[in-house]
Formats: C-alpha cells, sequence, structure tokens
C-alpha cells in the first residue's frame, strides 16, 4: 500500500463513463488533512487541451451546514464595534 501524503493525490483513467458527462479521470487526494474524491475531465479550449477537476469531501463534518441556535449566538453580549464605557 502506498503512502498517502498531505497536498498529493492519484488519478486513474475512468473505465466505467458511460455518459461524456462523466469523469474521465477518477481518484482520491488529500488536502490540509482531508480526503477527498477527485474527478478530471479532458477538454478542449481556445488555447488547447486541458483538464478540468472537481473535489468532493469523502466525510463531511458531523456540524456541516449546521447554523449555532440564536441564543448561542447572542451567548456573548459584548459588541465588538461598541467602545468600552467605564
Amino acid at each position: 500500500m502506498s503512502e498517502k501524503r498531505d497536498n498529493s493525490g492519484i488519478l486513474f483513467k475512468n473505465d466505467r463513463k458511460q455518459q461524456d458527462t462523466h469523469a474521465d479521470y477518477q481518484g482520491t487526494c488529500t488536502i490540509g488533512g482531508v480526503e477527498y474524491y477527485m474527478n478530471a475531465w479532458l477538454k478542449d479550449g481556445v488555447k488547447g487541451k486541458f483538464m478540468s477537476f472537481s473535489f468532493k469531501p469523502k466525510k463531511l463534518p458531523a456540524d456541516y451546514g449546521k447554523q449555532p441556535a440564536f441564543e448561542d449566538r447572542m451567548a456573548d453580549d459584548t459588541i465588538p464595534f461598541a467602545p468600552e464605557f467605564r
């Protein structure tokens, strides 16, 4: 088994591609200690061929998309932009 290094990844040709919209290459990478699924598409542009990438985290954090309750946000009664009066 190969060693996983931060800020690196690996891609393999997608041999199960069934539609043009499916990725040409698939793989995984680790960025900032977080593991991602990685997809790549070969494309033709005005300046020649290029690759387009997408990244999706393998695991979402438990608190992803959750906002703290209103009471929790208001627990700190200090106003950061108001001068302190004594």
